[in-house]
């Protein structure tokens, strides 16, 4: 398979990030021109982080791209077939990414007492968790759609939990949800 495509593909399925695909897509820009068309390879061109609607048609350049080009490499992207690539012998950047992106942290320590408000709760858990803070929005709703990015570690601690949960129980019930829904199982509650 065309790494250049498999790229691609990744991207799409969200095992790289949009800002290190488009990096590694203007580093080989030579290679993404000869191999696009002009709209998709435009499309990365006009892309900016802090353009929604350049986001979204970046995406759905890339996605046209692949459909008609090669459907076959969309559908091939799946959790397995990265953790095949983790696993192989595969020396490329885009293989070394992806070990590094997936290695896990022993622990996660969130000290929930530094957090007054929803807010800066919100604020300390996409920071703990590695989340891009630029184009991660202030919600739950942000921090759900954009977790899959996170660090996943062996166990994640939330310090002063039961003051989250009296004093803001919903923000409490949000988080909880979100951190299982994603497969943060191995939590610990301290106080």
């Amino acid at each position: 398979m065309n790494r250049f495509v498999e790229c691609m593909a990744l991207y799409l399925k969200r095992y790289i990030s949009e800002e290190d695909f488009v990096n590694f897509s203007y580093e080989n820009d030579d290679v993404f021109e000869n191999l696009l068309d002009a709209d998709t390879y435009q499309a990365i061109l006009d892309y900016s982080s802090l353009d929604k609607e350049s986001k979204n048609t970046m995406y759905s350049e890339i996605k046209k791209y692949l459909a008609e080009a090669d459907i076959d490499v969309f559908n091939s992207i799946h959790d397995a077939y990265v953790e095949r690539i983790i696993d192989s012998d595969r020396t490329d950047f885009w293989a070394e990414y992806l070990r590094k992106k997936n290695a896990k942290e022993k622990e996660i320590v969130i000290d929930c007492a530094l957090a007054s408000d929803g807010g800066q709760l919100r604020k300390l858990v996409k920071n703990k968790l590695g989340l891009d803070d630029t184009c991660c929005g202030d919600s739950w709703d942000a921090i759900d759609d954009l977790i899959f990015e996170a660090k996943y570690p062996e166990k994640l601690v939330l310090k002063n939990w039961s003051n989250v949960c009296k004093n803001m129980s919903e923000d409490a019930k949000r988080l909880s949800e979100i951190l299982t829904k994603h497969g943060f199982h191995d939590m610990e509650f301290e106080e």
